[in-house]
């Protein structure tokens, strides 16, 4: 399950990322053209916020992909302690045997 959500988020970074990088390159192609100082303020402000979204997007995958790799981990670590509360009730079995039968 985690691994999916791995692969998924994998897939939406990529997918973001070529979003981004086209993004700029339309803003590189419009600065390329004969631009009045106010159409180039407009553009550097539109580059601003793609590059502002790019970041924020980037925290929040990098959020989400911390948090799925927790969960994996903390599944992890249940299933130890599920394996080490059965093997305490085995020893605890075999001692109360043994006593038992003395």
């Amino acid at each position: 399950m985690a691994e999916d959500k791995l692969r998924e988020l994998e897939k939406a970074k990529k997918e973001r990322n070529d979003a981004f990088l086209k993004m700029r390159g339309v803003l590189q192609g419009l600065r390329t053209g004969d631009l009045s100082q106010d159409q180039e303020a407009y553009v550097q402000l539109l580059d601003f916020m793609v590059l502002g979204f790019k970041n924020q997007w980037t925290v929040i995958e990098d959020l989400y992909e911390n948090l799925v790799l927790s969960a994996k981990l903390e599944g992890r670590q249940e299933a130890r302690i599920d394996k080490l509360e059965e093997e305490v009730r085995t020893l605890k079995h075999t001692i109360d045997t043994l006593y038992d039968s003395k």
